[in-house]
């Protein structure tokens, strides 16, 4: 009886199953469809190679069929994705369409067609918002007739050209270049000639570096720099569109000669493993840094290292200019002042002894040199030496700018132990003022009507300044703390 009763249910069992079946059957499954997303470009004459993107393609070129308004079109490329096609001539306008040999045509968005030796419709620019600003300013520009592809359109701002963000038709949008300078906009594309709308007027905008131990402060704020070893030095600071560049030296073991560009440090090839970069000067793409390298006096040209002829056993490189197919260089051999002009080494005169240049400036056919001679302040003009007054027992000159005719001098005058931050203009002596009486001026940039100098006073602990028209300005040193200097500096105005 217990078998019978099992039986009976494996069949009631069996029965149920199949019945379930019946009622649920499997689901259909969904059709695979072809869609097109987008076509580029979206106009164009025939032999234009239009970018297909969408879905299901076919990977094999000759089982895509596509047609620009009915007419058959040569695939050049294929993928499950992309499409690349020839616009056939004579389609005319009308949608674009793609089938394969398994899957049946979709129709896509409308290509417009442009007949054979027909000229595209013309820009119009109608206006631009804002009319004015500075670098990085995101500009409107409204018309007729742009590329909706970004990168088919091509504007400039005063010929200078910019990044196109955003397009449609009838407007772009455009962040301004570093330094264009005010002029017209002007918008063209791919398939039309360029035309000229409003004046946007440049804004300068000013941004100051000062660097020294260590650090670097951009606009005031203070940031610290990467090194290998323990403690680094920036000397020198020049920008190059956005690019921020900073020279001096590292101390992974001993003194070594490096850069920062953007905040990353660079090694400079040396063949004493020691070293320092002194002073820099960016000329068109070229970037140069020049220094010492042991007791050799050197400059590296886009990173590849370049002595300098010398005779004593010290030499080295303060400082460095650029005019026209001219290079030269300034600093000491032993005891002589000199400079290197494309290569050559000068001695300059003197009156005495232990002599060194550590500034120069170039004015039309007047060189100046300026530096210290047997503990006095001193400069150069086209080869003659002159003496600058001091108030006090010594005297250096540190850094030279010219305004109009007028010639700035910067550095020290004080005694034994202690030292005033001065500059003399057109050879009279102005101290500088600072809250203890001592200290010391590095650098120094004429903008405009505005003189900077950069430099530190000395108290307790060192302490970064600059001074702004005779105005003293502490640095901020709430990263490092005290004990710091601020020894360059450079100001961006773009």
């Amino acid at each position: 009886m217990k078998n019978l009763n099992f039986i009976v249910f494996v069949v009631g069992a069996l029965f149920a199953i199949s019945c379930s079946k019946k009622n649920n059957p499997p689901p259909t499954p969904i059709p695979t469809v072809i869609t097109i997303n987008s076509i580029s470009p979206t106009s164009g004459s025939a032999d234009t190679i239009v970018t297909i993107t969408g879905t299901n393609f076919s990977t094999t070129i000759g089982n895509n069929i596509v047609k620009f308004n009915g007419v058959k079109a040569v695939v050049q490329s294929a993928t499950l994705t992309t499409i690349k096609a020839v616009v056939p001539l004579g389609a005319g306008t009308g949608p674009v369409s793609v089938g394969t040999a398994t899957l049946a045509a979709v129709n896509g968005p409308v290509f417009t067609y442009i007949p054979p030796n027909t000229p595209p419709p013309a820009i119009t620019i109608n206006s631009i918002s804002p009319t004015s600003g500075g670098y990085n300013t995101v500009v409107t520009i409204t018309g007729t007739n742009f590329s909706n592809v970004t990168s088919d359109n091509i504007v400039k701002f005063n010929g200078m050209s910019a990044v196109v963000q955003s397009a449609t038709p009838t407007s772009l949008k455009a962040v301004v270049p570093v330094g264009p300078g005010t002029g017209p906009v002007s918008v063209a594309t791919t398939m039309s000639t360029v035309q000229t709308g409003p004046v946007f007027t440049y804004n300068l905008t000013l941004t100051t570096y000062f660097a020294g131990d260590d650090v670097y402060w951009r606009n005031g704020i203070e940031s610290v720099l990467p090194r290998t070893g323990t403690y680094a030095l920036i000397k020198t600071i020049l920008t190059s569109g956005t690019d921020v560049y900073l020279g001096g030296s590292d101390v992974p073991d001993s003194r070594h000669p490096v850069y920062w560009k953007n905040g990353v440090e660079s090694m400079l090839p040396t063949t004493s493993n020691q070293g320092e970069v002194t002073t820099s000067v960016i000329s068109g793409t070229d970037i140069y840094f020049a220094g010492y390298d042991g007791n050799v006096p050197v400059y590296w040209k886009n990173g590849v290292e370049n002595p300098l002829p010398y005779i004593s056993a010290g030499a080295l490189v303060n400082t460095m200019a650029i005019q026209g197919a001219d290079i030269y260089f300034a600093g000491y051999d032993g005891d002589k002042a000199v400079y290197w002009k494309n290569g050559t080494r000068n001695i300059l005169p003197i009156t005495g002894g232990n002599a060194s240049v550590t500034a120069m400036v170039i004015v039309g056919n007047d060189i100046y040199f300026g530096g210290s001679e047997t503990g006095i302040a001193v400069y150069w003009k086209n080869g003659i030496e002159n003496i600058l007054t001091l108030k006090n027992t010594y005297g250096a000159v540190s850094a030279m700018a010219f305004a109009g005719t007028d010639i700035y001098i910067a550095g020290s005058d004080g005694n034994i132990g202690s030292s005033n931050p001065v500059y003399w203009k057109n050879g009279t002596e102005y101290v500088l003022p600072t809250t203890n009486n001592v200290g010391n001026v590095y650098s120094m940039t004429i903008l405009g009507t505005d003189i900077y100098f950069v430099g530190s006073e000395i108290s307790t602990v060192d302490k970064p300044v600059y001074w702004k028209n005779g105005q003293e300005y502490f640095l901020s040193t709430d990263v490092l703390g005290g004990g710091l200097e601020a020894l360059s500096m450079y100001l961006d105005n773009q």
